[in-house]
C-alpha cells in the first residue's frame, strides 16, 4: 500500500511540474467550436449585451476619429460621452468585422486572459500546477458577460502583475500587463478598484520600506490610460462640460438595505445569469481555513497530499457547478 502511495505521490509531483496552462487549447475548443457550427444561430445572453454595451462599442468604431460628440442613430440623438465601450481595445474589431464574429473574437481573447491570467496567478502564488489548472479552468467557465471584455475576466492577469512587482521580478512584463488590461477595461466597472488596490500595495511598500518604484510606474500607467479613455467623463465630472442629464439622475429606483445587497451579491452575484456558487462557499471556507492551521506544519510530502486531497475534494464540485451553469443557462435560453 505504500509503495502505490508513493507511487501516486510521484506521479502527482511529476504531473504539478508540467505546464498545464498548455490545455487551454481544449477548453477554448470546448467553447469555441458549437459558436463556430451554429455562426450567427449561436445563443447568447441578450440583457446587457446585444440592447446596451453591444451598441456603445459599435457607434464607437463607426465614428471612431470623426470627433462627434452626439450619436444621432439611438434615441434621435444621445451624447458620445454617455456610451463609452467596456473596453476600447477592442474597438478596432468593430470596424473590420461584422458585430456578430468581432463579438466572437472579442470573447475568445477575453476567455484566453481569463484562464491563462488566473493560471499564472494561481501558480505564482501556489506554485502547484494542478491547482492553477483547476482554478483556470473553473473561472474562466464562469457566465461572464464578454461585452464587459476584461473588466471581469481580466482581473487576476492584473493581480498577477502586481505580485510580480510586490516580488521585485522584471517589470517590463507586468508593465504591458497592466497596459493590455487598461486598454480592455472600463474604469467605471472595476478599474477604480484596481486602482485602489495598486495604492492600497504602494502604501504597504512605502510604510515596509521596500523598493516601490515599479508599483508607482504601474498605478500611473493605469491612471493614465483610464484618463486618456475616459476623457470626456472627466471633463464632465471635473469641468462641468457635460450638458445633458443621465438616464440613470432621471430613474427613479427602489434601493434594497446596504448589507442585504452585499449579502446577495456574495450569495447570488450580480449577474444576469445563473450561478451556483453559493454550493462551493462552505467547502471553500472550510479548506482555507484547515489549510491556514495545517499547511505550514506539514512536510513537503503530506503538502503533496494535501494539494491531492483538495484537488479530489473541489474538482469534481467545481466543474460540477460549471456543467449545471451550462446547463441552465441552455435549458433557458441564455
Amino acid at each position: 500500500m505504500n509503495k502505490v502511495i508513493k507511487k501516486v505521490n510521484d506521479a502527482v509531483a511529476r504531473i504539478d511540474r508540467l505546464p498545464l496552462w498548455a490545455l487551454f487549447p481544449i477548453l477554448l475548443a470546448a467553447v469555441m467550436v458549437p459558436i463556430l457550427a451554429l455562426g450567427e444561430g449561436s445563443v447568447f445572453e441578450y440583457h446587457d449585451q446585444w440592447d446596451e454595451y453591444m451598441m456603445n462599442t459599435i457607434l464607437t468604431a463607426r465614428h471612431l476619429g470623426d470627433g462627434i460628440k452626439v450619436f444621432p442613430e439611438m434615441m434621435g440623438g444621445i451624447a458620445a460621452g454617455g456610451l463609452l465601450p467596456a473596453g476600447i481595445l477592442f474597438v478596432p474589431l468593430y470596424l473590420i468585422f461584422s458585430a456578430f464574429w468581432a463579438f466572437i473574437l472579442q470573447y475568445a481573447v477575453c476567455f484566453a486572459t481569463a484562464f491563462l491570467g488566473m493560471y499564472f496567478c494561481v501558480k505564482e502564488i501556489t506554485g502547484s500546477s494542478i491547482l492553477a489548472v483547476i482554478s483556470s479552468s473553473c473561472f474562466c467557465m464562469l457566465p461572464l458577460y464578454p461585452v464587459y471584455a476584461l473588466s471581469e475576466m481580466g482581473i487576476p492577469m492584473v493581480i498577477y502583475a502586481f505580485i510580480r512587482l510586490w516580488k521585485g521580478k522584471p517589470p517590463w512584463i507586468s508593465l504591458v500587463l497592466i497596459a493590455y488590461f487598461g486598454m480592455g477595461s472600463h474604469l467605471v466597472y472595476t478599474g477604480y478598484v484596481i486602482l485602489a488596490f495598486f495604492a492600497v500595495g504602494l502604501l504597504a511598500s512605502l510604510l515596509r520600506r521596500k523598493q516601490s518604484g515599479s508599483l508607482l510606474i504601474a498605478f500611473l500607467l493605469l491612471l493614465g490610460v483610464y484618463v486618456a479613455e475616459n476623457h470626456s467623463l472627466f471633463s464632465e465630472l471635473l469641468l462641468g462640460k457635460g450638458g445633458y442629464v443621465s438616464h440613470r439622475e432621471e430613474m427613479v429606483t427602489y434601493a434594497m438595505p446596504f448589507w442585504q445587497t452585499v449579502w446577495n451579491v456574495f450569495t447570488l452575484s450580480a449577474q444576469h445569469a445563473p450561478s451556483l456558487h453559493r454550493y462551493l462557499i462552505l467547502p471553500i471556507v472550510i479548506l482555507l481555513f484547515l489549510g491556514a492551521v495545517f499547511y505550514g506544519k506539514l512536510d513537503q510530502k503530506s503538502r503533496r497530499r494535501f494539494i491531492l486531497a483538495v484537488g479530489g475534494v473541489s474538482k469534481p464540485v467545481l466543474c460540477g457547478s460549471v456543467l449545471r451553469n451550462l446547463q441552465m443557462a441552455a435549458c433557458s435560453g441564455h
